[in-house]
């Protein structure tokens, strides 16, 4: 039966007060829920388990004994990692039966059901609940939907054995435990991130972690944070394909305004319109988070929208001047194509923000406290855009004229290679 620190590994993240009020992540907005939906959706999580475990029981996955599994558990990571499937010795393998994608390499991750594990898990449970009584009744469903992972990896990493293991996510308890699954299993883990990093990530726990720049190497290393395996800044792999996208004008035609669950979709809407209102000649786009399940509000002609499940991030700013967001790693991709960005508080009213991303106090990002202030700046900057493509060098590092695609695929055989003559 695994360890309490192995437990601790695997939900480090979570056990953090400052990352509870911090938080960005896509299930943000039921962490604030009510006990009562907590404990519900716990049950939930114990029930829909067990009805896939008894769908899943006897299936088998093809073509993904032995290969380099790329893990990936949203359209965010899929697309950080497609690069690597260019070479047929990667597989995608999805993170959860939910997704379709790729049917013919999904694996049942849950050989064994959630509810028989409950027993090693309740005693760490009752240790957190001692420990930190107010954040436990926050983290009731995060810590049942944990439960057996550590477990049920190992058991499919010994039938299947990977030749290794790239992860796009650090912090969920999912990918969380299938590093620690992996390192048990002796398994070589990358780490390769899907969006900015915030200080209260946990410690790098993977043989190599293949960083953008500066910026995420300081918040893994500051204050003494823990740092196993090897860590290379490589610069941005999606970025590649976009390199000869990046916008080249000075004027302002097109304005993005892409919003998660912070934002009020209806003050996103009023914000839209009064933009049209002002400069009618001008295209607005508006772009939800893919994992927001908040019905899209209306909107009249002249607005249009992204989706953000059939269209990534770096396509949709390829085809703006200019975003307006609040704490989002959008800012950062927007930079890199070159588009101006501006943080809007005024779009989730009644929150209280924060610069999770530090995009503020680097200067990646201007500061618009209301509408006003905005179309403001859009009017001064309306025929003499400014260039930003240079505010993104702290977070993303300037690759020497190579591919930071190349320079991973390198790194990635360099550990694979060193790994076989350890086992040796």
């Amino acid at each position: 039966m695994p360890t309490f620190p192995l437990y601790r590994e695997v939900y480090a993240f979570y056990l953090q007060r400052s990352a509870f009020e911090l938080r960005t992540g896509a299930k943000a907005a039921h962490y604030r829920a009510n006990l009562l939906i907590r404990v519900v959706s716990a049950g939930r999580s114990l029930l829909g388990n067990l009805i896939h475990w008894r769908r899943g029981r006897g299936m088998q996955s093809l073509g993904v004994k032995g290969k380099r599994w790329v893990v990936a558990g949203s359209r965010n990571e899929e697309n950080t990692t497609a690069f690597l499937l260019a070479d047929e010795r990667y597989v995608q393998v999805p993170a959860n039966v939910y997704q379709t994608r790729f049917p013919s390499v999904a694996v049942n991750w849950f050989p064994r059901p959630k509810m028989a594990y409950l027993g090693h898990y309740l005693p760490f449970f009752l240790r957190v609940f001692r420990e930190q009584p107010s954040l436990f009744r926050y983290l009731i469903q995060i810590l049942v939907h944990g439960t057996g992972c550590l477990e049920n990896q190992r058991a499919v990493l010994r039938e299947y054995r990977p030749e290794l293991i790239v992860l796009s996510n650090d912090h969920y308890t999912f990918t969380r435990a299938l590093a620690v699954a992996a390192r048990l299993e002796g398994i070589p883990t990358v780490y390769l991130p899907h969006a900015p990093i915030v200080t209260d990530f946990p410690p790098l726990i993977f043989d190599l972690s293949l960083l953008e720049g500066e910026d995420s190497y300081r918040k893994y290393t500051d204050d003494g944070k823990e740092v196993r395996g090897e860590v290379r800044l490589i610069g941005s792999p999606k970025y590649d394909v976009f390199r000869d996208r990046v916008n080249q004008g000075s004027e302002i035609h097109r304005i993005g305004i892409p919003y998660g669950f912070f934002e009020d979709p209806a003050v996103v809407v009023e914000t839209a319109k009064r933009i049209l209102s002002a400069f009618p000649e001008l295209t607005v786009t508006l772009r939800k988070h893919p994992r927001d399940e908040r019905p899209s509000p209306a909107t009249p002609p002249g607005i249009h929208w992204s989706d953000a499940k059939a269209e990534d991030a770096l396509t949709y700013l390829s085809n703006q001047d200019v975003i307006l967001a609040t704490d989002t790693g959008i800012h950062l991709e927007a930079a890199l194509m070159n588009v101006s960005s501006f943080y809007g508080p005024f779009l989730a009213p009644g929150r209280q923000l924060s610069d999770g991303y530090g995009f503020i106090e680097n200067g990646l990002v201007e500061v618009v406290p209301t509408v006003e202030v905005f179309l403001a700046v859009v009017r001064r900057q309306r025929r003499d855009r400014p260039s930003v493509l240079h505010r993104a060098d702290f977070y993303v590092k300037d690759a020497g004229g190579k591919l930071s695609s190349d320079l991973a695929f390198a790194a990635i055989d360099e550990l694979a290679t060193t790994s076989v003559r350890t086992k040796e």
